[in-house]
């Protein structure tokens, strides 16, 4: 069985344990270092003869300091130090923490001389040469004005309500640029005043704020409302259309299974189309992972080639088979087959054998035929695509002579997988810890530090990467 899932801690909030009264972070510590040892796949890997008087000496040490760390920010410091010492980004910590006011200097969000008295006024103005990115947009938290800062040529979100108290009116909240077609490249600050790099997308009165959801468009007023095959062209987590006569685009923002059943029904309903389109684009951009049955059905349209696997080994331990044995009961109806009977298996053997690896061996991917089309597959991927996302890219290059990978190193959350959630014992530190090691490991394969790198590097400052794939086709490059 493949890699099953890198996101199962979406569906096992319910299973973390409570808190304890007498909390304390020598607690917290102790625990996730009895977890982590106990159930974390990557534990023998990584505390080995060469490494283990420094780990049992750096344990010691973070025990002196969490006997004295008093709050939680302090105590999260201490954690994500013996976090940090295993270098695996699917090992996870988190925490709700207070406001970081090192040096008492807390960011805030820039402040524009706009109000809501003056972009209204703005819009009246300019209403008949907007952009369809002007005007007042909402979302669950936010009000927002979109309006044109003729000095850097550039649209300034700026809030004119919000419920987050970080943010007050005039505060801005995205600047973006403009490339066509209702894309708008953004500097984004977040409800945690981080400043991230997005890309907004705006399609009639709808506009996806990168991860962040999709706002509804307010003011100017417009009756030319999205219908579903419009929205699954352009937003959402799976997009689907056609960029030309011949060429399809299909993009993948996460493995959720949730997204599962849309993309099969997607590839069902244009199944003899698509026995006629020769191009296909697959963005894997910011994939955040999930689970690889999500892609199963694109498969057999890159397949020329038989992919030999060497799989996966499974740390079964109680704890870890307890929590895989309520996602089976949760998401059974939306996992194919393969993948079921692969659960039962485990579950099967770590009856007899508790606290063992179960070894899937190697195993090969074949498909009955080549298809004739698509015969040219464009693959994005960047540094934000990771976990099952990578997990493509491996099956689409070890599967296909068709596909070419372009982009950037992916993110690095190949080695290990298969996150187990928990929570500490006190103060709600949620973790997450892998169940799943590569064997290619064995072979001295590995991808965590460096990302799946792509065939094709696209230069950092090129923005426009389907423009890129495109003019590298008319050089005649497969």
């Amino acid at each position: 069985m493949k890699q099953l899932t890198c996101a199962i801690a979406l569906f096992l909030a319910a299973q973390f344990t409570h808190a304890q009264d007498n909390c304390n972070c020598l607690l917290n510590l102790n625990n996730f270092v009895e977890k982590v040892s106990n159930n974390y796949a990557g534990y023998a890997d990584k505390v080995n003869s060469k490494t283990k008087d420094g780990y049992f000496l750096m344990v010691d040490s973070l025990k002196k300091r969490a006997e004295i760390a008093t709050d939680l920010r302090t105590c999260y410091n201490v954690l994500e130090k013996y976090r940090s010492f295993f270098y695996d980004k699917h090992l996870q910590l988190g925490a709700d923490l207070p406001a970081d006011t090192t040096n008492n200097v807390a960011e805030k969000p820039t402040q524009t001389a706009w109000n809501k008295a003056t972009v209204l006024a703005y819009f009246n103005k300019n209403q008949a040469k907007l952009k369809d990115i002007e005007g007042i947009w909402t979302t669950d938290g936010y009000e927002v004005g979109v309006v044109l800062n003729e000095k850097t040529s550039r649209f300034e979100g700026v809030v004119l309500a919000a419920k987050n108290k970080n943010f007050t009116e005039g505060s801005l909240k995205f600047s973006s640029s403009w490339l066509g077609s209702g894309r708008y490249p953004s500097e984004y600050v977040n409800g945690q005043l981080k400043r991230e790099n997005i890309e907004l997308t705006v399609v009639k009165n709808a506009m996806e704020v990168g991860n962040y959801g999709i706002w509804t468009k307010q003011f100017p007023a417009t009756k030319d409302t999205l219908t579903f095959s419009q929205k699954t062209e352009r937003l959402g987590e799976v997009q689907w259309r056609m960029l030309d006569k011949n060429t399809l685009y299909i993009r993948l923002k996460s493995c959720n299974l949730a997204n599962k059943p849309v993309l099969d029904s997607l590839i069902k309903l244009n199944k003899e189309k698509l026995k006629t389109i020769p191009n296909w684009v697959v963005d894997f951009r910011g994939n955040s992972g999930g689970a690889t049955d999500v892609f199963k059905e694109l498969l057999p349209y890159l397949y020329t080639k038989p992919l030999i696997q060497r799989g996966n080994k499974h740390w079964l331990t109680p704890e870890n088979t307890a929590l895989l044995k309520t996602f089976y009961k949760e998401n059974e109806s939306v996992m194919d087959a393969e993948s079921k009977a692969g659960l039962l298996k485990f579950f099967e053997f770590e009856k007899n054998n508790p606290n063992g690896w179960h070894d899937e061996g190697s195993d090969t991917t074949k498909y009955d035929k080549v298809l004739k089309f698509p015969n040219r597959v464009a693959v994005l991927s960047d540094k934000n695509n990771g976990s099952s996302g990578e997990t493509f890219l491996i099956d689409a290059r070890g599967l296909s002579d068709k596909v070419t990978i372009f982009g950037e190193n992916s993110a690095g959350y190949l080695d290990y997988g298969d996150i187990m959630p928990n929570r500490l014992l006190c103060d709600k530190f949620d973790i997450a810890i892998p169940s799943r090691r590569a064997n290619y490991l064995d072979y001295g394969e590995t991808y965590d530090k460096t990302g799946y790198p792509p065939d094709v590097y696209i230069p950092e400052t090129n923005k426009d990467w389907l423009k890129f794939v495109f003019d590298y086709w008319k050089k005649g490059k497969k």
